[in-house]
């Protein structure tokens, strides 16, 4: 199914690119614009990291190649809280999108190896463009989207509509193989599958030889505490399982971050790791030396609790400043670094918002670019909470002024 977004929007990359290279006040990337900590910084600056990641034979080895890799592996499955026991393998890329975009091959490889002639995507929307985009690109993919709306509230994660979604899929398992693509917290809403849903939701996938992907890239990032529910915990034995996790989310490094992919299945595993061969060589050496470091030291210096504290609070100024001038209203997240604001109210699109803060130098993302159906509203601005709440303050304030400007226009 294609998607049907407003003729007018571009896609959320361009935005965010948009809003970094002309907006004073950018909230658009979801990934945090805040003081590195000292102990980062000096990991950038370890010399020791340095001389081991330029370092070759006869010095280096094999062994201390595994090492690396091993170390890395270990540091991001403690940060996770990630039981070596509950997967299969963990592979590094450059970005989550690269890893679901091998993700996705990955999985195109075992449908040919079963000799099944294309995939059938079952994703929901609203949801990040990204996956969409990956999608669309592939022309043996059909992708039809359950919709977050139960009972008729925007952003409710529908898992009823999933498994009748699951089981007309299943009607066609002979030649196509059936895909499963989730969010939690999703992107852009802050939603959260239950632990109860997951885990139905994962029982079912197995039951009809569906591979289930899930995006937890925000999984530790945002508002919430660590009690998320993840797949890992959740996944029945021989379910095909992969998660992403993506560093940028959780570390605002300027696009310096890792994409993890990490495999519940063996079957899964091996195409993983074929797929990636054909993208990639290796992650860089001193990429891994520095984030195997930097997620030890993060967690000694609760960067999670520092990033949510900050997040909460200018979740708290959105929504009293948006409360005071009543030109729109909060969605507020159950989770995440990201919030929706409705700006129904003021008669004026998304996008034509979007472009008028962007000429007042405040930068965000228009939501009709997570949409990906018939069902296309134009009334949510997505604003990004990862921000020094001082300056974050100072942009709220002049959106509304602006929004308020614009609105009054209108009318």
């Amino acid at each position: 199914m294609p998607s049907r977004r407003a003729a007018d929007s571009t896609t959320l990359t361009i935005q965010e690119l948009q809003a970094a290279y002309l907006a004073h006040f950018d909230l658009g990337p979801g990934y945090p614009q805040l003081p590195v900590s000292s102990y980062a910084r000096s990991i950038y600056l370890d010399d020791a990291l340095e001389d081991l990641s330029l370092r070759f034979a006869p010095f280096w080895t094999p062994h201390k190649q595994q090492r690396v890799a091993h170390d890395l592996e270990h540091s991001v499955a403690s940060f996770l809280d990630l039981p070596s026991s509950k997967y299969a393998s963990m592979h590094s890329t450059f970005s989550g999108s690269i890893a679901l975009d091998r993700i996705i091959s990955a999985v195109q490889r075992l449908a040919r190896n079963r000799k099944l002639t294309g995939l059938r995507v079952i994703g929901t929307t609203p949801c990040i463009d990204i996956m969409d985009l990956f999608l669309a690109e592939r022309i043996d993919i059909s992708r039809v989207y359950a919709r977050s709306q139960a009972n008729g509230q925007f952003g409710s994660l529908d898992a009823d509509r999933i498994l009748q979604l699951l089981a007309e899929a299943e009607a066609d398992s002979d030649t196509t193989q059936t895909v499963l693509l989730l969010s939690s917290p999703e992107n852009p809403t802050g939603a959260v599958w239950a632990s109860d849903q997951l885990a139905t939701l994962a029982l079912r996938c197995k039951e009809a030889s569906a591979v289930l992907i899930v995006d937890h890239c925000f999984v530790v990032a945002g508002i919430h505490d660590v009690s998320v529910p993840r797949i890992w915990d959740h996944a029945p034995s021989g379910l095909n399982w992969c998660a992403v996790w993506d560093t940028g989310k959780t570390f605002g490094l300027n696009e310096d971050k890792l994409g993890i992919l990490i495999s519940g299945s063996e079957i899964i595993s091996d195409n993983i790791r074929d797929s990636m061969a054909v993208l990639q060589f290796d992650v860089a050496r001193r990429q891994k030396l520095f984030f195997a470091e930097l997620l030890r030291q993060a967690d000694y210096h609760d960067h999670i609790g520092s990033l949510r504290s900050i997040c909460r609070t200018n979740l708290e100024t959105l929504t009293h400043q948006i409360d005071r001038n009543s030109v729109c209203s909060v969605v507020v997240p159950s989770a995440g670094t990201l919030a929706l604001i409705d700006v129904s109210q003021t008669g004026v699109s998304d996008e034509v918002l979007r472009v008028a803060l962007l000429k007042a130098q405040i930068g965000v993302v228009a939501g009709n670019v997570f949409f990906h159906d018939d069902w296309c509203p134009t009334n949510y601005l997505r604003i990004a909470l990862a921000r020094d709440p001082e300056h974050f303050a100072k942009a709220i304030e002049r959106m509304c002024s602006v929004i308020q400007t614009v609105g009054g226009k209108a009318k």
